[in-house]
């Protein structure tokens, strides 16, 4: 299983992409990084799509010369790996807190509040 923390910031970035875009060429995640005004050398996400490949997070398959990358873990389980990691080490593990603190940033908007509403009446519904 896959170390979750142990993903550095350009591999989180790659995995997103790929978890937007599907199966993806490192060519293909380049181009995606192309459109943020910046351009990776091909041997970088050449190295760091093949570290994500042996750390278990994407496989791969051949596509005549080059290969195609699918990923092998899910976006929300990478997501509560490390907001879970998050929460224990800024919050002391306590979630009221870090809700708190988002909804008193006002960085939360109105669709924000309507599906924390619902997401916590399932709960209290489920029991």
């Amino acid at each position: 299983m896959p170390k979750i923390a142990e993903l550095g910031p350009l591999e989180l970035e790659v995995m997103q992409i790929v978890w937007e875009r599907g199966a993806s060429t490192v060519r293909d995640v380049i181009g995606a990084l192309n459109t943020e005004g910046r351009k990776p050398a091909y041997t970088t996400i050449q190295t760091i799509m093949t570290r994500l490949e042996e750390k278990g997070f994407l496989a791969h398959k051949a596509e005549g010369v080059s290969y195609r990358y699918t990923a092998k873990i899910s976006k929300k389980r990478v997501q509560h790996s490390l907001l879970s990691r998050f929460v224990d080490q800024v919050f002391d593990g306590a979630v009221g807190p870090l809700v708190a603190s988002l909804a008193e940033s006002k960085k939360l908007t109105a669709e924000d509040i309507e599906h924390l509403r619902r997401v916590v009446q399932r709960m209290k519904d489920e029991g």
